[in-house]
């Protein structure tokens, strides 16, 4: 089944030998630091 961003997720998880699990606190407070790193750098981009 392919995702809003149009790649294939199946075949994805089946290349990495992804699990569908809860994603944990750690999980989400690294993503949001790397939000805030690409923000960062997309502003410097755009300066």
């Amino acid at each position: 089944m392919k995702n809003h961003s149009g790649y294939d997720e199946t075949l994805f998880k089946e290349k990495f030998n992804v699990k569908d699990i809860a994603i944990p606190k750690e999980h989400r407070l690294k993503h949001r630091l790397l939000m805030k790193i690409n923000e960062a750098l997309w502003h410097e981009f755009r300066s």
